[in-house]
């Protein structure tokens, strides 16, 4: 068995849950109180490193500003060679997040999680 060493939950979430930082935006893959998965179109090389990103509920929420560091950014495995386009996948640690946005950080796991941890 694994050991486990994450310190907190991550939760997936409902469809049409996005993140990012335009024009670099996807699906959220899975969320947690210290950081988040998502997945986004590229061109294959490294994209913008974003200081910052956004989540966008699937009803029209929005929490903005969030200050992250990216801990990696990696191209997704295709079946077609028929494109120029990547899909990447981004996983992002959460930094320096006031008392306010952890509060409706927690919220948006809340409103849109779908199971318990992943």
């Amino acid at each position: 068995m694994r050991l486990e060493r994450r310190k907190y939950q991550r939760y997936r979430l409902s469809e049409e849950n996005f993140a990012g930082a335009y024009p670099y935006v996807g699906e959220i893959a899975d969320l947690s109180i210290n950081g988040l998965a998502f997945r986004y179109l590229g061109l294959g090389q490294p994209e913008p490193k974003a200081k910052c990103l956004s989540l966008y509920g699937r009803d029209g929420g929005c929490l903005s500003g969030l200050e992250c560091r990216i801990v990696t950014d990696r191209i997704v495995p295709r079946r077609s060679s028929l494109s120029n386009i990547f899909v990447h996948e981004r996983r992002v640690q959460f930094i320096n997040l006031s008392a306010e946005q952890k509060k409706y950080l927690f919220e948006f796991i809340e409103n849109y999680k779908v199971q318990n941890e992943v």
